[in-house]
């Protein structure tokens, strides 16, 4: 019993190593040109509870396709805030999908989340999994946008994504 406790322990400790490389990575790493959020455009002040001033905010929201009959299984799909700047990770590919390429979407973003219906395309092969993104500005306006998960590598990319989401993001709170 103390093994596998010891082993627990030493899983919880690699996993939030990984969660804080992939939070100090993604700015870096936010678009195609290796820009980061901060320089591509305009500031965003962020307020806590307090109303004090933040200069960076961060969170992490991801879903794994585990449905075996779908094309996507195995796909992490992944969503993180920087700073008023929300992203799209598709384990498929390497970038990081600044959301601005979205139709519709806010330019500061709190928070950010994604689910994915899972089509199973042996039973039902005109359904295509869909990845659902719902973010909340600075405002508290909470906006929601449905795409049309790409079924083969590089999964989403800043060239695809705005056609996969159709009308993008829509106020829908």
């Amino acid at each position: 019993m103390k093994k596998l406790a010891w082993a627990a322990r030493g899983l919880a400790t690699v996993s939030g190593a990984l969660l804080v490389g992939a939070l100090v990575a993604v700015p870096a790493s936010a678009d195609d040109n290796g820009q980061s959020s901060a320089s591509q455009g305009g500031t965003c002040t962020l307020r806590s509870a307090g109303d004090r001033e933040q200069t960076r905010d961060h969170s992490v929201d991801s879903e794994v396709v585990d449905d075996i009959s779908s094309p996507l299984f195995g796909t992490v799909l992944r969503t993180t805030t920087d700073s008023g700047h929300a992203f799209l990770n598709d384990s498929r590919g390497t970038v990081w999908i600044d959301f601005t390429a979205i139709p519709g979407a806010p330019s500061c973003v709190l928070e950010a989340s994604i689910a994915a219906t899972e089509g199973d395309t042996a039973t039902d092969p005109v359904t295509p999994t869909m990845v659902h993104l719902t973010v909340v500005d600075q405002h508290g306006v909470v906006y929601g946008a449905a795409c049309t998960a790409p079924t083969s590598a590089p999964g989403f990319t800043t060239t695809n994504i705005a056609a996969a989401c159709g009308v993008g993001f829509t106020p829908i709170y």
